[in-house]
């Protein structure tokens, strides 16, 4: 069952450059990715932005890791150049995303400021909670209305 409107756009699909795709949007009308349009939404991106900014603070900072600085910097500019070349669909590149950028965050808890990291973790693991169960309710609620089984 397909909810929503169909599109096709020119893509890189199945190894064949400019091929027709189907775009589907599952839920119309949805807020787009960089809605804040919640609390918890809002605090938990103020506060990755802190996990990234003393992990990149510390990484830089601290001596001994020459080769995980070198490993992280290429992996995530490799990324970001494959997300430019290809960048159609955000969501196709960002599990290539997720490790490194957690990697830089974890190292803040090498630096003196390791009490502070706890802490912003502690409040992402709520605000993210918070956030994903209030989508899970909402994509259920539209499931529901639309006479489609969760």
């Amino acid at each position: 069952i397909i909810i929503g409107r169909t599109e096709t756009r020119s893509g890189y699909a199945w190894g064949v450059p400019g091929k027709k795709i189907p775009v589907v949007d599952v839920i119309p009308d949805a807020a787009g990715p960089f809605s804040t349009d919640s609390l918890p939404r809002k605090i938990g991106c103020s506060v990755w932005l802190l996990l990234l900014s003393l992990g990149t603070l510390s990484l830089f900072s601290l001596r001994g890791f020459l080769q995980l600085q070198f490993t992280l910097v290429l992996t995530l500019c490799s990324q970001m150049g494959v997300h430019l070349f290809y960048g159609g669909d955000p969501f196709l590149y960002c599990i290539h995303f997720a490790p490194p950028l957690i990697l830089v965050a974890a190292m803040g808890s090498k630096s003196r400021f390791r009490w502070a990291v706890r802490i912003l973790v502690a409040t992402l693991i709520v605000c993210a909670s918070m956030e994903n169960f209030t989508a899970y309710e909402s994509v259920t609620n539209f499931l529901v209305e639309n006479h489609v089984a969760p």
